[in-house]
């Protein structure tokens, strides 16, 4: 017989015979566990074998693995011979009589005291009384009781004597005067010896004996929490020309001055910037550098932006490539008349050799900090030929960003990944301080979130995948060791995980190049708010994705532009447009009407919390709980309702409640001890209920 040396082997028989043969069982009707089989091998966990009155005797190669466990009637005999071999940490158990009994734990519960110490018993039974001692061990865990405060955290053994059916353990609570819900904690079993468990869990109720407090005082006026009319809207989004009877020649941007609603800028690819001025296209364009940009293929003036303090300073910024096919990037200054732009007042920023005639991104931005964003592709060609993207001793395939109210004609920001370091992007040596992100095939149109200052940009693919990544500073986005999510010339690369994935991609099947938009913030279509939209070049298709999406997220197709699209446009009011190659500029707005009720991004807005400390109630909220209490993932709940002066809840016939028109009901959630959700059910002023949830920051602001 080879027993392995970590191998337990466990003979609880008495008087037991040893033959040199192997193991055979005869089936026995009176035995429900079924009969051995020559070479048979038992599992881990395997079901007992019950041998009532044959002997047990091997007759070949048999392997007992750990757990398995065989009964014997007392009397019966078993043979271990010929090439039986129990495996490293084994156990083989052979019982007398009765196959070892299962365990059950029930659920327990015990009132509470005004002080001092009760006991909350748990009965641990057994299926059946078992020839052997049985033993297990156990421990508590909060539920909603509180360890240490509620009761007194327990662990330790049961024994269960043999031919005893079952036994006890004791958990003892603690005693309080609190009005409070019934709280609850778990007792879990583990580890049995000489039985199997049925039931290893059970539920302690700890029965609160304390009246709670019913009705106020004074009911408190309520002037801030109310709900109001119904949101409503349009069935469905769509397009509509935004200055009916004008066109522009291929326009790639559109943007409103800082302080000026009244007109609108618009870029056009060949140099000429035209205003539309109170819907009104005037005849002398803004600003005219057509002799001065080379605008073939994927090439011409491709960006504009407007400083931050235009209205005082008059500057903007323009991104075009010359006619020699080098970027450029140039200030200009508007002249005595808003309406026209002085061209001698170009200030040239930086300039960037282009090896080809394609990528050359041209996107141009001042984000929320004031400094001026700029994206460029990876040079062009295509698959990235010369490694632009991944090495950050050239701008190529980067996002930049300058402080361009510094230095002459512009410094690094401080505090940008690669600030302090230099580059000669002639040699390619050294870390260009300028870069902010890098890994960008062709960064075509990109935007910040206006709201969280997110900085959104579409990447156009090569020949497989487009994406959308959110861009972050020291971002690497992959571009060419990978084309959206999947590789694509990985000679040199990292591994997947060293990359900046992207939040959303689709491939060539949906469409190709992607024309990167705006997250909405507008007013005019409720339904859209916080929602990132972009769209495809080829086919016009426009999708939405939540700005809260992790990466791998999917889009909604929100509709078809049937044209191609160019770029996006966002006003003063956060409304948003496209730029079309047909030359008309299309607005989003909804069909079908809609009556522009909005509820408020922020709880704090709500007024049914304080706005300056949205964690406390407003004043005119009642505190109220439930008599049962709902699971919801360990979180506590603490709920509030809150009523129009002068009206009432009315029971009805039914026993159900019919609360008043402008009703609310607040449920907040906490997990370990941190907010996490607070939810509104409003009843309307059109008798509809609507349900809407805020989620907390870490910082429960």
């Amino acid at each position: 017989m080879d027993l392995s040396r970590t191998a337990t082997l466990m003979l609880l028989l008495s008087g037991l015979s040893i033959s040199t043969t192997g193991w055979t069982a005869t089936p026995d009707p009176s035995c429900s566990g079924g009969t051995v089989n020559v070479t048979r091998q038992f599992a881990n966990g395997e079901s007992t074998l019950c041998v009532a009155t044959q002997d047990l005797i091997s007759t070949g190669n048999t392997q007992i693995h750990g757990g398995a466990d065989i009964s014997f009637v007392a009397g019966r005999s078993i043979a271990l011979h010929n090439g039986f071999r129990a495996l490293p940490n084994a156990r083989f158990n052979a019982y007398i009589g009765s196959t070892p009994p299962d365990i059950s734990v029930e659920n327990a519960s015990q009132t509470e005291s005004d002080s001092g110490t009760n006991t909350l018993l748990f009965p641990v039974t057994l299926s059946n009384p078992y020839t052997l001692p049985v033993s297990m061990s156990y421990s508590t865990q909060n539920i909603s009781a509180s360890a240490g405060t509620d009761y007194t955290a327990t662990s330790g053994s049961l024994v269960i004597p043999a031919g005893q059916g079952g036994g006890t353990i004791s958990v003892t609570i603690h005693g309080d005067t609190d009005a409070e819900p019934n709280e609850t904690l778990q007792l879990t079993l583990s580890n049995p010896q000489h039985a199997y468990f049925a039931d290893n869990q059970a539920v302690g109720t700890l029965i609160n004996d304390d009246e709670f407090a019913t009705g106020l005082d004074t009911r408190p006026a309520n002037t801030t929490c109310l709900a109001g009319d119904q949101p409503s809207q349009g069935t469905s989004i769509e397009l509509v020309n935004t200055f009916p009877g004008i066109t522009f020649s291929t326009p790639l941007v559109m943007a409103q001055p800082p302080g000026d609603s009244s007109r609108f800028m618009v870029a056009e690819k060949a140099g000429s910037i035209r205003v539309v001025k109170d819907g009104v296209k005037l005849g002398t364009p803004f600003l005219d550098i057509t002799s001065a940009i080379s605008s073939g293929g994927e090439r011409g003036l491709l960006g504009m932006a407007f400083h931050p303090n235009y209205a005082s300073n008059g500057y903007f910024y323009l991104s075009y490539t010359d006619n020699s096919g080098d970027s450029v990037i140039s200030r200009f200054t508007v002249s005595a008349n808003p309406d026209i732009a002085s061209s001698a007042s170009e200030q040239i920023i930086l300039t960037l050799d282009q090896p080809y005639s394609n990528h050359n991104g041209g996107n141009i931005l001042f984000g929320p900090d004031g400094y001026l964003y700029i994206g460029f592709g990876d040079g062009g060609s295509g698959g990235d030929p010369l490694n632009h993207s991944q090495d950050k001793s050239t701008w190529l395939g980067a996002m930049l960003r300058i402080d361009v109210d510094s230095g002459s004609p512009y410094t690094v920001p401080a505090d940008n990944p690669y600030a302090g370091s230099t580059c000669n992007q002639s040699a390619r040596t050294g870390e260009c301080p300028e870069i902010f992100a890098h890994g960008l095939r062709n960064p075509w149109r990109w935007s910040f979130d206006r709201s969280s200052g997110d900085l959104w940009a579409a990447d156009v693919g090569q020949n497989a995948w487009e994406e959308v990544n959110i861009i972050t500073s020291g971002g690497n986005y992959g571009w060419r060791c990978y084309e959206g999510t999947h590789a694509y010339n990985l000679s040199g690369c990292q591994a997947a995980s060293a990359y900046d994935m992207p939040v959303v991609e689709y491939n060539h099947s949906e469409g190709y190049s992607v024309t990167g938009g705006y997250v909405y913030r507008g007013a005019s279509i409720p339904s859209l708010q916080g929602t990132y939209l972009y769209a495809n070049y080829g086919t016009g298709s426009i999708w939405g994705l939540p700005y809260y999406s992790s990466p791998g997220s999917t889009a909604t197709l929100l509709l078809n532009a049937y044209t191609n699209v160019l770029s996006f446009a966002e006003d003063h009011a956060g409304e948003l447009y496209i730029l079309a190659t047909d030359g008309i500029i299309y607005r989003f707005q909804l069909s079908g009407g809609g009556n522009g009720v909005l509820i408020p991004d922020r709880l704090s807005e709500t007024g049914c919390v304080l706005a300056q400390d949205p964690t406390q109630p407003a004043n005119g909220v009642i505190p109220y709980d439930v008599n049962a209490l709902f699971w919801s993932d360990n979180a506590d709940k603490t709920r509030w309702l809150v009523l129009p002066n002068g009206a009432t809840i009315d029971i009805q016939a039914d026993g159900h409640w019919n609360f008043p028109a402008g009703s609310v009901l607040i449920k907040e959630m906490a997990l370990n001890g941190k907010l996490v959700e607070t939810r509104l059910l409003m009843r309307h002023t059109n008798g509809n209920w609507g349900g809407y949830t805020y989620e907390w920051n870490s910082d429960e602001t």
